[in-house]
């Protein structure tokens, strides 16, 4: 899976408005952890699933899967500076 594709998912939850030209990222959430962000995914996926929103969740699952498979917190952290330098404030 291609960074593209990872960010784009993280995107959906954790930034204000992910379609905006400049989409910021929610505040709240720059000191999350690993397992809290795989429940933010969960959840979201669950919603959009409820709402009968068909799509390919394929993405969603896998990155959930990588936050699964990340051992080390440096691997998530990493992870998480890459995506917050693509969307400097």
């Amino acid at each position: 899976m291609k960074n593209e594709e990872i960010f784009y998912v993280l995107g959906q939850v954790m930034l204000k408005d992910s379609a905006s030209e400049q989409p910021e990222i929610r505040q709240e959430l720059l000191n999350i952890k690993r397992k809290q962000l795989r429940v933010l995914l969960v959840n979201y996926t669950n919603d959009l699933h409820g709402l009968g929103i068909e799509m390919d969740y394929g993405p969603y699952k896998a990155v959930i899967k990588l936050l699964d498979e990340m051992t080390l917190e440096n691997d998530f952290d990493q992870l998480m500076d890459h995506f917050f330098a693509v969307y400097e404030q």
